[in-house]
């Protein structure tokens, strides 16, 4: 299509436009080019199928770069909040490329919902775990009640703990791994 010029391509397979190759193409030209060249909405959907198609390593390696065109660059530029462009013309407070924060959330911790469910009523749990990220933790609050989710290296696996709300089941997935989880903490070792 057009090369992965600003994400045009990302938004071609969002489209259903373009096929899962498209992604790997994607995901080659941001392992290459180190930063985003990405307006706000193609930043979200890039960030969403680098994600959704095994490409979490790319994802990461956006979110830590300081080249221009990164949040760390403007963090590392003065920003206290995100600004309207990459360059920080405009608007030195503008929401809009924040939406990719979403994915440290459903696809890094993985706190998700089937397709078949709606509000929340079902819960699936599938964390995408970047190579060099040894910790997280972070917890949502939805409709069912507040779910947390924290991951560690350890030197015989990773030790993840869950907590679902009461009243709640939920399916925990983690590469080949798959268990049900139960309301209240749950910790185990893979």
């Amino acid at each position: 299509f057009c090369n992965g010029v600003q994400g045009a391509d990302a938004y071609a397979v969002w489209a259903g436009l373009s096929d899962i190759e498209a992604v790997h193409a994607l995901a080659e030209k941001y392992d290459s080019l180190g930063h985003f060249d990405t307006g706000f909405i193609a930043t979200d959907i890039l960030c969403a199928l680098l994600t959704e198609y095994g490409h979490e390593d790319t994802f990461f390696d956006l979110l830590q770069s300081e080249q221009f065109g990164t949040y760390l660059y403007m963090k590392r530029h003065g920003a206290t909040t995100v600004w309207e462009n990459w360059d920080g013309s405009g608007s030195h407070n503008h929401p809009m490329f924040g939406a990719s924060a979403r994915y440290l959330f459903t696809d890094i911790l993985g706190i998700r919902q089937p397709h078949d469910s709606v509000a929340f009523e079902k819960l699936r749990i599938a964390p995408c775990i970047p190579n060099g990220l040894d910790f997280a933790r972070g917890k949502l609050v939805l409709p069912c009640g507040e779910v947390s989710v924290s991951f560690e290296r350890k030197e015989n696996g990773i030790a993840f703990t869950v907590c679902i709300p009461e009243n709640k089941t939920a399916v925990f997935v983690y590469e080949d791994h798959f268990c049900n989880l139960f309301a209240g903490e749950n910790t185990f070792l893979f």
